[in-house]
């Protein structure tokens, strides 16, 4: 009921570990991409890990319609964000070390703590 229902805006799905939310967004994904035909379907997820294990079920769950997979996506929320960025404002650049323990020593200096360099 979950997955075909028709909502009028955003959906939220709560439930405690092992209740089968995963699952749900999973058939749901799916269910709109072949729903309709001229979208694009994003599954997120916080999980590198769990958007790799996504990605081969969605394949087997579309086993007999390979072409809606090219319009569902599934992704990490890191992922996302970094093409977004990318996408919009330029190659992110990652700070090197010497970098990240500059930018902490010049914002330890300009404000008085009990902090060492170490814990900031």
């Amino acid at each position: 009921d979950i997955v075909d229902r028709d909502y009028s805006g955003a959906a939220r799905v709560s439930g405690s570990a092992g209740t089968g939310k995963t699952v749900v967004a999973l058939h749901r994904a799916v269910t709109l991409a072949k729903r309709h035909p001229d979208a694009q379907v994003l599954l997120t997820t916080f999980s590198p890990t769990l958007a790799s294990l996504l990605r081969s079920k969605v394949r087997r769950l579309l086993a007999g319609d390979p072409r809606i997979g090219e319009r569902l996506e599934v992704a990490d929320l890191g992922d996302v964000a970094k093409r977004l960025y990318d996408a919009t404002i330029g190659k992110a650049q990652t700070a090197d070390q010497a970098a990240i323990l500059g930018a902490i020593r010049s914002a330890g200096a300009t404000i008085q703590h009990p902090f060492s360099e170490r814990f900031l």
